[in-house]
């Protein structure tokens, strides 16, 4: 009679296990590529070409072959998956991405950590004009 509270409780409780292992250092230590600090201007756009939701200004942080860190202007939803334009490259195939975490650094500034849908070849990201690739060590403080 009440086993479906109790299923409820164990997804629950295995929720709360995985919300606990989302650590800044775990995440870092699970990282599948090295992280290169790029910094150009982004705009994250709903993948969905059916929604013409204007797309949300930001600038990545740095960027691996298998996702990037970004700051917008305002949130974006987790989970969701955006086409992700990187402005001054036109050379650039459009990236599909879901939205792992967000996090407000101050009003009007939102930390988005993605990950790619696909591999991305980073020698694209070296042509952009402000541009400037270098290695981020996995230990880095955040």
């Amino acid at each position: 009679m009440f086993e479906h509270l109790n299923h409820a409780q164990h997804e629950d409780e295995a929720l709360v296990a995985e919300l606990q292992r989302n650590t800044t250092a775990n995440i870092r230590h699970e990282r599948e590529h090295e992280r290169f600090a790029v910094s150009a201007k982004i705009d994250a756009l709903p993948a969905n070409l059916s929604d013409q939701t204007a797309g949300c200004p930001g600038r990545t942080v740095d960027v691996s072959a298998g996702g990037c860190m970004s700051v917008f202007e305002a949130p974006l939803h987790v989970g969701d998956v955006y086409r992700l334009q990187i402005h001054g490259q036109n050379t650039m195939p459009e990236l599909f991405a879901r939205c792992l975490r967000v996090r407000m650094l101050r009003p009007g500034a939102f930390e988005a950590g993605f990950v790619f849908l696909t591999s991305v070849d980073l020698s694209v990201f070296e042509q952009l004009p402000d541009a400037t690739p270098c290695p981020i060590p996995k230990t880095r403080a955040g």
